[in-house]
Order: structure tokens, then C-alpha cells, then sequence
């Protein structure tokens, strides 16, 4: 299940098989690759299609494309979506080098706070970022995320051992600040 979330000029759009050429060309660039928990093994359209096609078959998982002016800028996911809990992790990244540092990341950090919590019903968003991305730690912490804990030395990226820093907002907080309160715009279920 998907929707179409709005915030700010921002779009976020169900992701679709005809975008998997542009992911991909994202995950490959090592601007984008060097910050991601997980890595690609086999960089072909063919293994794309094949994990979008896993992934879009998963309750577990709810993955945009995020836009800005009708342009396709980046990605933003739900994983280990798990309703039952009351929790799911998420991220995102701005594969279109022109959008970083433009706002975007903030307007789509208010959309899926606002879907999570307010459309979902869920009570955590949780997130992992890795210790060569900690810009991106304290953008979440300014949204209210709190670090939950620190997984030492736990990924290893060229020739570099990375802690994993562990964050999250709960709906509390989110109440508390207002989100619900943001006019985020939530359009047209699919499933």
C-alpha cells in the first residue's frame, strides 16, 4: 500500500518499475552509494527490476519517489514496516546533486513524519544512519529524532569500520510539535 504524499512543493509518488533505471543510476553515483546502509552486489537494470519487484510484493515495505516541480530528485522508503508493533524504519536520499541543500530533505522529512504518524497510525519511525553521514543525524535530531544507541564498528566500508547510529521519533513527540499540524497532504491510495 502507497499514497501520494504533498508538503511544501514536494512530492512523494509511489515508485513504479519505469523508475528503476534512474534509482539505479542514483545508487550507483558514490556520492550516494558511500552513505547507504547497504550496498549494491550486481549494479544491471535486470537485478533492479528483480529487487523492486521483491520489495513492491512486501508489506514490509513502502518505497517514493520524491519530486520537486514534477522533476524526480531522490527516494524515500518505509522498511520494516511493522503495523502490528507500532513501528517502521525509514530513509531517504536526494539523488539529484541540485537538490541538496535546497530543502527538499526537510520537506520530505515533515511528509513522512505526517504519513507515519497521522495517516498510519504508528507510534515510532525509527532510523539508522551511518557515522559517515552524521550531517544527516542531526538533521533528524532537529526534527526531534533522539539517539537510541550506537552500534560500534558495525559496517565495514572501505577499509573503514562504521558505527551505526541509531535514532527515533515517537508519536508523542511528533504530537508535540505539531506535525499533524504541518498541511501535509495525503492523496490517493493504492494497493
Amino acid at each position: 500500500m502507497s499514497s501520494t504524499i504533498e508538503f511544501g512543493g514536494v512530492r512523494l509518488r509511489p515508485m513504479q518499475e519505469d523508475d528503476q533505471a534512474r534509482v539505479l543510476a542514483w545508487r550507483k553515483d558514490p556520492t550516494i552509494a558511500d552513505l547507504m546502509y547497504t550496498r549494491l552486489e550486481n549494479p544491471t537494470l535486470e537485478h533492479q527490476l528483480a529487487w523492486f519487484r521483491r520489495v513492491s510484493a512486501s508489506a514490509q515495505h513502502e518505497y517514493w519517489i520524491i519530486e520537486k516541480r514534477g522533476s524526480p530528485i531522490g527516494v524515500a522508503n518505509l522498511a520494516a514496516l511493522a503495523p502490528e508493533h507500532g513501528r517502521t524504519d525509514w530513509a531517504f536520499y536526494l539523488g539529484e546533486p541540485a537538490a541538496r541543500g535546497s530543502g527538499a530533505g526537510a520537506k520530505v522529512e515533515y511528509a513522512v513524519i505526517h504519513y507515519v504518524f497521522f495517516h498510519r497510525r504508528l507510534r515510532k519511525l525509527c532510523c539508522q544512519v551511518l557515522s559517515n553521514n552524521l550531517e544527516v543525524a542531526r538533521m533528524h535530531q532537529k526534527f526531534g529524532f533522539v539517539e537510541e544507541g550506537v552500534l560500534r564498528r558495525h559496517m565495514h566500508r572501505g577499509g573503514e569500520w562504521l558505527d551505526v547510529h541509531l535514532l527515533a521519533l515517537d508519536e508523542d513527540t511528533a504530537r508535540a510539535r505539531d506535525y499533524d499540524k504541518k498541511g501535509v497532504k495525503v492523496l490517493d491510495e493504492v494497493t
